[in-house]
């Protein structure tokens, strides 16, 4: 959904506000989910189960249904050279209704993007710009298609090993072992994913004004401290009543930060690099990274809390530090520009820039003309 919902953006600064959106309907829905299970904790038949897997079933065919309304998006259809199906629905986005070929001379807005569109994507398909297996590990493409592959996997793969889905897989145990009923607990596990919630609402004024870069700095750096608290109270010795609910609370705001900082952003940083040609790849591959490492986290998880106990919240420690530095030194902010202008980020060198987006290059130096005349 985040490489359908960029690709049929028309605004580079509508892109991460509708992303946003996306994943924060998301959040809404684990926080629901969370709230029907505590609804249903008090009840001992079998309508206790049936009955919260029936009301997901309903969102599940909804969507399902809402899917085959969905029409491909005109870059997808214009990277298959399906050149009058792209037009058609490039213009639907523009709210231009017509059939058969359009002529987009009355349009220079349409048209502009289109002439992006087909000039990056006849650069990418150059066989210098070919995705291999060796430039997934040693990038020399001028457009550095394997390093944009190889960062959509890791931005979400780190986004997973910072632990969020241990986390709330294990929030009603964590909660227990502070010494609060199964009732509270869960009650407490449906609230703090409601805070999580609350903090992707954050995200959707904040993506464009602030930028992705800096938003996954920042929360990864708070996220950090949280779990150094956490970490720290969970450790010492001497636990009383008083450090385990502090360690219980440290996780609402981690939660806030991550909902904030850790969702919206990794979900569409990876298919937004990555190159038309190859989107899909880019897509598939961040996917990879975080179902891999949500199996690993959960997985694991569970069996490390029942063996080292909470040495393992270490591991999520150390990979929050990781998502700093990474970020830091691997991912350039995309904030502000076209997913053809964010081929321009990764070019290795100014012959590669000045080959690619010459319309829109043309369409800000014409603007840029007539606002000083």
């Amino acid at each position: 959904m985040q490489r359908a919902d960029s690709e049929i953006s028309l605004d580079a600064g509508s892109r991460g506000p509708e992303v946003a959106i996306n994943c924060s309907g998301l959040l809404a829905g684990v926080a629901i989910s969370y709230w029907v299970s505590f609804g249903f904790t008090r009840m001992t038949n079998q309508i206790s189960w049936r009955m919260p897997i029936a009301i997901q079933s309903i969102f599940a065919i909804m969507s399902g249904l809402g899917m085959v309304f969905c029409p491909d998006t005109p870059r997808w259809y214009y990277a298959r050279r399906r050149i009058e199906e792209g037009d058609t629905t490039l213009a639907r986005l523009y709210g231009i209704h017509r059939e058969g070929a359009i002529d987009f001379q009355d349009y220079p807005e349409i048209q502009a993007l289109r002439a992006d569109i087909m000039q990056n994507f006849e650069v990418e398909t150059e066989q210098e710009n070919r995705l291999t297996l060796l430039s997934l590990v040693w990038d020399n493409t001028p457009l550095r298609v394997g390093r944009r592959v190889r960062i959509s996997f890791m931005i979400l793969a780190i986004q997973q090993m910072n632990g969020i889905n241990m986390l709330v897989y294990y929030m009603t145990q964590i909660f227990s072992e502070v010494g609060l009923s199964s009732f509270l607990a869960s009650l407490l596990a449906a609230i703090s994913l409601t805070v999580q919630w609350g903090g992707s609402l954050l995200c959707i004024p904040t993506i464009e004004r602030i930028g992705r870069r800096k938003i996954m700095i920042l929360t990864a750096t708070v996220e950090t401290c949280c779990m150094l608290i956490f970490v720290t109270l969970n450790l010492i010795e001497n636990k009383t009543e008083a450090t385990q609910w502090a360690a219980a609370m440290i996780m609402f705001v981690y939660l806030f930060m991550y909902g904030w900082g850790w969702v919206a952003c990794p979900w569409l940083y990876g298919p937004e690099i990555a190159p038309l040609k190859y989107r899909h790849i880019g897509a598939a591959a961040g996917l990879l990274g975080v179902w891999l490492f949500t199996f690993t986290t959960v997985f694991a998880g569970g069996i490390a809390l029942q063996t080292v106990g909470p040495v393992i919240w270490v591991w999520p420690l150390c990979f929050n530090f990781i998502g700093i530095v990474f970020v830091y030194f691997m991912c350039p902010d995309p904030t502000g520009k076209t997913l053809e202008e964010i081929d321009s980020l990764f070019a290795k060198d100014e012959t590669t820039i000045n080959r690619l987006g010459h319309a829109s290059q043309a369409k800000a130096k014409a603007e840029e003309i007539e606002n000083v005349a």
